[in-house]
């Protein structure tokens, strides 16, 4: 095969590692050389030592690993060795670094063909000092939670679950504020359904079997605080506002088992019949889908049966962001729908997904098929450009909304709340009077907490402080009721000033005022 071959003079020198020396074109038009380069023993040592007495200092290495720039080094000769790849990184940031490295070693590397335009600055000659300001949260057992919408992650005791939290609000996440329906922002359900993806795949379940939306997310203008729990096979996904908590959808998890195949042949398919989408978007508004640039992602629509197919893609502007699928390419995927919507003067929201698996991550735009799968239900899948499924969902419920109840916060301050109440203090006849009361020793003596006894009956009047087997006696006064003729009694209470505890133990048995 080698003697088919023409071989030209290299115009970088080659040093073979078969001869030691530098191998011109006779010698790599020779079979034997291939052969011997195939079989015989390598000569690693002798090609670096014939560049060692010829000046090189430096060495680049070009293969998949950092396996030879540790042995160019001969003799304690002053080398330097530089790796563009690595075992597993092999990219373009391994390959700049491997460049910058034999820069600072002194080679020349032609930037300008990297970064045509800039200016060069200069770097101080020291290295840079690395000091951290941020407060770090590892101590209290959190992490990043790798998401947009969530901050951290805390992975619970006993392996109960796991809690993802974050905050989200228009303010940062300005896309969010394009998703308004009948004048009310709403976070839109495919985000919570990507919420619940993203923290299933951290608890080892990548898939949802069902999830149910249960109340819409609404977005007022302040910061909402967002909680994604996941126990066992089971996850929820709350907000508050306020100082409770309401619950917006809850999800089982799954293992997918199974393949999703994708959309080969013509696209769209033979037959398709197109649909109008040139007004798509503001026919919508006037339905009340007041959706913004973000979320006007439907290019094309068309109808094959009772299928419908849509191409469907993020501003060219706008970055996937973080997110495994980006809710306003999965929201634009249902657009469709409402295009092809007969009675469409009626606002839906999503009820109820079943079967979603997320196959891919990264796209920013989907090629998308819809089935009926039941009563107001379609199947969902969406590929590439190459036909490969990304994500796909078995059935998607959706149903009527009242557009009059979503105006209203979906998370408030609570049901219950504090209030104080006036106390009355009673009629005269209903006070007592202290004539004598005698502290004994302060309540700051007991080094426990304690409770207070029962008086055992009411002319005892005996309250005690205990904090073990023994009881304490901390105060005694001697009452007086004007009402009774002077009748005297005697009480006993915790406290160490002449001040509430007194009355509290005095008004617990009839006598309410000192």
């Amino acid at each position: 095969m080698v003697a088919g071959i023409r071989f030209g003079e290299p115009r970088v020198p080659l040093v073979s590692a078969v001869t030691g020396g530098v191998a011109d074109a006779v010698v790599l038009g020779d079979p034997g050389y291939w052969v011997e380069q195939a079989l015989g023993t390598v000569r690693f040592h002798d090609v670096v030592r014939y560049l060692h007495e010829r000046g090189v200092a430096g060495f680049v290495e070009i293969g998949p690993d950092r396996v030879l720039s540790s042995v160019v080094h001969d003799g304690g000769a002053q080398v330097w060795a530089a790796s563009l790849a690595e075992r597993d990184d092999a990219g373009a940031r391994r390959l700049l670094a491997g460049l910058a490295e034999a820069w600072a070693h002194g080679a020349s590397v032609e930037w300008t063909r990297l970064i045509p335009s800039g200016r060069r600055v200069v770097l101080p000659t020291y290295p840079f000092q690395h000091r951290r300001y941020w407060a770090s949260c590892g101590a209290m057992g959190r992490g990043s939670a790798g998401h947009p919408l969530l901050e951290s992650v805390v992975r619970l005791a006993e392996d109960a679950g796991w809690v993802l939290s974050g905050r989200v609000s228009a303010a940062t996440s300005p896309w969010l504020a394009d998703h308004a329906v009948s004048g009310t922002v709403l976070v839109p359900g495919a985000a919570l359904a990507e919420l619940v993806l993203h923290a299933g795949d951290r608890a080892g379940l990548p898939a949802i079997g069902e999830i149910t939306f249960e109340q819409p997310l609404v977005l007022n203008g302040g910061p909402v605080d967002l909680q994604v729990s996941v126990e066992g096979g089971q996850a929820a996904v709350f907000s508050r506002t306020g100082e409770q908590w309401a619950r917006h959808a809850t999800a089982t998890l799954a293992d997918p088992a199974g393949t999703v195949e994708g959309l080969d042949g013509q696209w769209p398919p033979a037959g398709a019949q197109a649909l109008p989408v040139g007004d798509l978007y503001d026919v919508m508004a006037g339905r009340g889908y007041e959706y913004g640039p973000m979320f006007r992602g439907l290019q094309a629509a068309w109808r094959l049966g009772e299928d419908l197919y849509a191409e469907v893609e993020l501003p060219a502007d706008d970055a996937q962001d973080g997110f495994a699928i980006h809710p306003a390419l999965l929201d634009a995927a249902l657009h469709v729908l409402i295009t092809a919507a007969e009675d469409g003067q009626e606002v839906r929201l999503p009820f109820a997904w079943r079967d979603v698996r997320l196959l891919a991550t990264g796209a920013s735009a989907l090629r998308v098929r819809l089935s009926p799968a039941g009563s107001d239900a379609f199947s969902l899948l969406a590929v590439d450009g190459e036909g490969q499924p990304v994500v796909s969902a078995a059935a998607m419920v959706s149903r009527p909304a009242d557009a009059s109840q979503l105006a209203g916060p979906s998370t408030g301050a609570g049901l219950l709340s504090l209030e104080w109440a006036p106390l009355s203090l009673g009629s005269a006849l209903e006070q007592a009077w202290v004539r004598e009361i005698t502290f004994e020793q302060p309540l700051g003596s007991q080094r426990r907490p304690g409770r207070v006894c029962r008086y055992r009956s009411r002319a005892a009047r005996r309250p005690c402080l205990r904090t073990g087997e023994q009881w304490a006696r901390h105060a005694t006064a001697t009452l007086a009721d004007p009402a009774d003729g002077g009748r005297s009694g005697r009480a006993v209470a915790p406290g160490r000033s002449p001040g509430p505890p007194c009355r509290r133990s005095l008004r617990r048995h009839g006598r309410s005022r000192i």
